[in-house]
């Protein structure tokens, strides 16, 4: 409602989808989790949101029950779907494994085929590699920060991110390159 009444025009929607936040921070089943999520969105589409499902802990989730968890979403009104590897613990190889697995399953019906947007925290120092290993696997938004800054050891650093994106991958982000640096130094 903060929201709504502030004029914006796009929420993301936070609803972990791992067994242990299940449980122990949320204190819901899965199908409560489901209901909830469905009429989260509803409300924002009813409000004329543009809605971004973010499935947190995803990267701990049961594959299955995470789609599910996107199915549910797309069917209530999700505009995206997010990849979250909240705790930061998993390598690109998992995470592009992830990405192929959330394609399989969703990507085969029209109607599932959202864009999808990848979360990462650095707890390991693997958010840039996460991110980017998402983005091979078909991710077009990612979540990025300046410098990295984020929760705990941070997120995926956007100008680390924007740059690779440009000069290794071929890329054009439509960002400004040049002045990344005195952005960095900004924040």
């Amino acid at each position: 409602d903060a929201c709504i009444d502030a004029g914006v025009s796009e929420v993301p929607i936070f609803i972990a989808t791992s067994d242990f936040r299940l449980k122990y921070q949320l204190q819901m089943t899965r199908e409560e989790m489901l209901d909830r999520l469905s009429t989260c969105v509803e409300y924002g589409k009813e409000h004329g949101l543009i809605i971004d499902y973010i499935a947190e802990d995803s990267t701990r989730s049961d594959l299955d029950f995470l789609c599910q968890a996107y199915r549910t979403s797309i069917d209530a009104g999700a505009d995206r779907i997010c990849l979250a590897d909240t705790v930061g613990f998993v390598r690109p190889a998992v995470m592009k494994y992830l990405m192929r697995g959330i394609k399989e399953r969703l990507w085969t019906e029209a109607k599932y085929k959202v864009p999808v947007a990848v979360h990462c925290h650095d707890d390991f120092g693997l958010a840039n590699a996460n991110t980017l290993a998402a983005i091979e696997e078909g991710a077009t938004y990612p979540h990025v920060c300046v410098n990295g800054y984020g929760e705990r050891a941070g997120n995926a650093a956007f100008e680390e991110v924007v740059m690779t994106l440009e000069e290794l991958y071929g890329v054009k982000t439509g960002i400004d390159t040049e002045k990344l640096y005195s952005l960095s130094k900004l924040v």
